[in-house]
This record gives C-alpha cells, sequence and structure tokens, in this order.
C-alpha cells in the first residue's frame, strides 16, 4: 500500500483533481519568514505617528473574488496616512538555543473521533519502530496496520510517506517493509526532525499563544513555499511522489503537501488542526479537489488555506481565520462537501464541521505587516493602502 495515495477517497466520489489552483507564482523562491515585530523600536515610531482615535463602525467588507460579506460593530485602530517607507521586517523569533522539540506523538482529535484510540496506540507504535530502526511494530490487526504505513503516516509522520510500506501481518505483529536502505531512511528521519524543530525555534516563540503560533506559521508557509504546476499538470500519475516531506525538502508542492505540511507544524506546535478536503464547484458543473486546513481554538473552529495565500511579499490575510460561510460563498467550496482528507465522505459519519465564528472578518480584505504582542495586535494593511491594527486581546487562546 502507497502512503502517498491522500485522496482516494476523493477520486471514487469522482472528484477531478486538476491542480487544485493558486494565484501563480513567479521569479525566485522566497527566503525565510519575513515577519516583523510592530513592537520593536524601528516599527513602532513611524507607524504610531500617523494613529488616529479608536474607530467604532458598522463597516461592510466586500470580499476579493465574489460575495460581500456584513460586519457589524468592528473596532479597530486605523492609521490615516501611509509611512513613506515601510519599516524592514524583522525576525520574531527569541528561540536562539532551540526551545521547541520533536514530538513523534502528534494525532488530529477529529482523526482520533473516526479512528479510534486503539488505531491511534498503533500508529504511534508504529512511528517508535521507525525512529529506532526496527523491522515490526505491535498491531491489532492487518487492516490497521495498512492505514498506519499507510495515508495515516503521510499526515502525522511524514518522513515515513515515500519510504516505507506495510508487510505482514500476524498475531498481534506488523512487518515493515523499508523501500531504501534502512540506514539511509534513519538519516532522513533524524534531519527530518531537525528540518522541524528548526522551523518551530525560527518562527515562534515559546510564549506564543495558540492563534500567534497559527498566524506566524501561516506567514512561514506563504512566504517559503511555491506552487509546483508540474505536479499539478500530473496530480494523478505522480500522486505517489506527493508529500508535505517533498514540500518541506524543496520548498514546493500542490495544495495536499502545502497544506499538509502546514497541519503538520500546527501539530507540532500543539494546535488542534485538521488537513481538510473539499470540492470547488464551478458554474461549468466541473468539480476540482482541493485540500487546506482546519483548526479549532476554544471550541471555535476556522479555515486556513496556505495554497491559496502564497506570495511573493505579504502574506494574505483573505485565507486566515475563514468562516464556511465566506469559503463557500467567495471560493465555491459548498459546506457539505467538507472531508478529512484521509477518508473523503466516510468523514460525515463520524464528525461535525462547523466554522461560524467572524471575529476575524476585518482582516479578510488586507495583507498581514505584523504582530504588535506587547498591545495584542495584528497590524495590517487594506487593500486601499491604510494600515490598521486588529486587537485580539479577548480572543480565548
Amino acid at each position: 500500500m502507497k502512503a502517498v495515495k491522500i485522496f482516494a477517497a476523493l477520486l471514487a466520489a469522482g472528484i477531478l483533481l486538476a491542480g487544485c489552483g493558486t494565484a501563480e507564482k513567479s521569479g525566485q523562491e522566497t527566503g525565510r519568514s519575513s515577519s516583523f515585530d510592530a513592537s520593536s523600536e524601528n516599527v513602532s515610531e513611524p507607524l504610531s505617528e500617523a494613529i488616529t482615535e479608536p474607530l467604532s463602525e458598522s463597516v461592510s467588507e466586500t470580499s476579493s473574488g465574489a460575495g460581500n460579506t456584513e460586519v457589524s460593530e468592528i473596532s479597530f485602530t486605523e492609521i490615516s496616512e501611509i509611512p513613506e517607507s515601510e519599516p524592514e521586517p524583522e525576525t520574531i523569533c527569541s528561540n536562539e538555543e532551540g526551545h521547541y522539540s520533536f514530538n513523534p506523538h502528534v494525532f488530529g482529535s477529529r482523526y482520533l473521533e473516526q479512528f479510534g484510540e486503539e488505531k491511534r496506540d498503533a500508529f504511534f507504535a508504529f512511528v517508535d519502530a521507525l525512529r529506532n530502526g526496527e523491522d515490526s511494530f505491535p498491531c491489532p490487526d492487518a487492516d490497521t496496520a495498512g492505514w498506519c504505513a499507510g495515508r495515516l503516516q503521510n499526515f502525522f509522520f511524514p518522513v515515513a510517506g515515500s519510504f516505507i510500506e506495510a508487510g505482514v501481518w500476524r498475531d498481534g505483529t506488523a512487518q515493515i517493509v523499508y523501500l531504501i536502505p534502512k540506514e539511509e531512511f534513519l538519516q532522513k528521519e533524524q534531519e527530518f526532525e531537525a528540518a522541524i524543530t528548526g522551523i518551530l525555534n525560527d518562527c515562534l516563540s515559546d510564549d506564543y499563544n495558540d492563534l500567534e503560533k497559527t498566524l506566524a506559521l501561516y506567514e512561514y508557509m506563504t512566504m517559503n513555499h511555491v506552487y509546483d504546476r508540474e505536479m499539478a499538470g500530473f496530480s494523478l500519475e505522480w500522486m505517489d511522489r506527493q508529500s508535505p516531506y517533498r514540500c518541506l525538502q524543496e520548498k514546493r508542492g500542490i495544495c495536499n503537501e502545502i497544506a499538509g505540511l502546514y497541519n503538520y507544524l500546527l501539530l507540532q506546535a500543539g494546535i488542534d488542526s485538521e488537513e481538510m478536503g473539499g470540492a470547488v464547484h464551478y458554474s461549468t458543473g466541473l468539480t476540482e479537489g482541493h485540500s487546506w486546513v482546519y483548526v479549532t481554538m476554544n471550541g471555535k473552529s476556522y479555515h486556513i488555506d496556505p495554497t491559496y495565500g502564497l506570495t511573493e511579499s505579504r502574506p494574505p490575510l483573505c485565507y486566515f481565520m475563514m468562516t464556511d460561510e465566506i469559503r463557500e460563498e467567495r471560493d465555491c467550496f459548498p459546506r457539505d462537501t467538507y472531508t478529512l482528507a484521509a477518508w473523503g465522505d466516510q468523514t460525515r459519519l463520524h464528525c461535525e464541521f462547523e466554522a461560524a465564528d467572524d471575529t476575524f472578518a476585518p482582516m479578510w480584505d488586507s495583507v498581514y505587516l505584523g504582530m504588535n504582542r506587547a498591545n495584542q495586535e495584528i497590524v495590517y494593511r487594506d487593500y486601499n493602502g491604510l494600515v490598521h491594527r486588529f486587537s485580539y486581546a479577548g480572543f480565548p487562546s
């Protein structure tokens, strides 16, 4: 069983995977995250000169794409004059010594609802065996062995997705088949762990809350990766080549690879996150499969689409912390098509999805500039060129 055939269930349902489109990028790949701390001296001074009194008003925001989103009683501080020169971005990381460590046991909460503790625990045993270079792991049945060395590894231990297959199951033990020399796999696995923790320590500080982690990693993904149009053109023929691990290595991918890597980073950072699948429904009647990420914080869920957010400049916030309504009206994803990416329509027999909180609607027509963590503000620029500060002080985290 190959591990990376992520959308088999969606394909069986007749959904066309034709590249899960995004705005085309040109030029060279961008470098590391370019976030700046809006509380630092070289940023706060030029911004603060133009700050007006806080505004509390009813605003009708028009989303890029289709449809309008009515937002009432939005409070934000507006900067009415644009600084002549935008401050140079700075790194927001404070973990020079590397305080984040790799967690081999990550698993989405909704996957746990669907697959259960026995299958999850078997998967954790599978991961432990791989990290130790072992040839087998305890497993309750052959079906679970196939899932562990199949779809699940691509979501929750991506380094194994292209190099490991399930072997024979007998009497509570499943064999592991290494597709490359074991020593080579162990080297790749150690490099994978170092790369993941390196990203976390580059992007996050130890005291970040869940929202700050999610935003900082969204910035990293959208500014450091490009859309792989060659892979998109052969997305069905080359399914065995697709994985979040490839995206990590090559800094490019299609939607399931980009969303998969972002989701894995969020899980490593302690965020309740899932990779979602759905289908764009075009007016012509055609459908196109797509993947993005679904996060839950204090009982409220949101859609985040790092593929649609790919950029060479500032990350667009129109694809960050979206509701079901805006995902459907603007991007043509009917909410009744949402599934967990590994299991397709069967997901809805086990899980419910609802993203109704529009707290972040004021930022949907803007690009991200940075965070002022001292004041718990997100600094962003709208499409008219005005700079605003969004307070997340009351947002639970």
